[in-house]
């Protein structure tokens, strides 16, 4: 079974709109990590918009019955899809997106999945932390310098528009996006749930405390269940305040969103 622990989101700056995003049920969880918008992207829409109806369509479903995971997300993805078709180019490449890690734990089998990169990680009482990233966006093939877009440093948008969700991208990622297909191209598996343990699910605004600043796993886990996952985002986002511009790609400071579950 599954017990909520503790779980927050915050938006990287006051003055902006929050594109992340989380929802819990019984047995469930998810996350979700709008990609901040691009000119051009073909939709009269913004991210929140996106978003919502991704948690939506995904709340919907979660709960009982057996089809998967990934069923499920291209389920969601299609309804959001439907939703704007007649309003907006769905064929844009750009078109408003999302990152999103989903757990669900039914008849005592743990599953997660993971599209984009948001992180699910776990630690079973005995045992070392186990993260799950799908970070593919950071191991690209000779991707071109970042560029400042509306104050975000990111890839310039015609790359973007080639890699993301393109099959015939080598080296490409996947987002949640316009194309459903796009959900069998997560990363899914099992969580062990046999004993007692810890499981989160995080946006890369908070596994910023693990890959910038010099945290581990299993202290995030470890404060997350002591301190609460507000006080993380606080953490994090006063360790951006102090680092300033990093010059790599991203936010100085992002959305941060996390969920902490107990399993017993």
């Amino acid at each position: 079974m599954l017990h909520n622990v503790s779980a927050a989101t915050l938006p990287g700056s006051p003055s902006v709109p929050n594109e992340d995003a989380y929802a819990t049920g019984p047995g469930w969880a998810l996350v979700i990590d709008g990609v901040t918008r691009t000119p051009d992207d073909g939709c009269v829409h913004d991210v929140p918009w996106f978003v919502k109806g991704l948690v939506h369509g995904l709340a919907a479903r979660l709960p009982g019955g057996s089809t998967s995971l990934e069923s499920i997300l291209a389920a969601a993805i299609h309804d959001v899809a439907e939703s704007h078709r007649d309003t907006c180019d769905l064929e844009n490449r750009t078109s408003p997106a999302a990152q999103v890690a989903i757990v669900r734990v039914q008849r005592g089998i743990g599953e997660y999945l993971v599209l984009g990169d948001c992180t699910v990680v776990w630690q079973v009482d005995g045992d070392a932390p186990v993260a799950v990233c799908d970070d593919r966006v950071d191991r690209l093939p000779n991707p071109p310098a970042p560029v400042l877009i509306n104050g975000v440093r990111r890839y310039p948008l015609d790359y973007i528009a080639r890699v993301r969700n393109n099959p015939d991208a080598k080296g490409g990622f996947w987002v949640a996006s316009t194309d459903p297909q796009a959900a069998a191209e997560g990363l899914s598996g099992q969580i062990p749930v046999d004993r007692p343990g810890t499981i989160a699910l995080l946006s890369d605004g908070l596994t910023r405390l693990v890959e910038r600043y010099g945290w581990t796993w299993a202290g995030l886990l470890e404060a997350g269940a002591a301190r609460g996952v507000p006080e993380l985002i606080r953490v994090v986002h006063e360790a951006d305040r102090a680092a300033g511009a990093t010059g790599g790609r991203g936010k100085a400071s992002d959305d941060a969103t996390g969920v902490l579950l107990a399993s017993y």
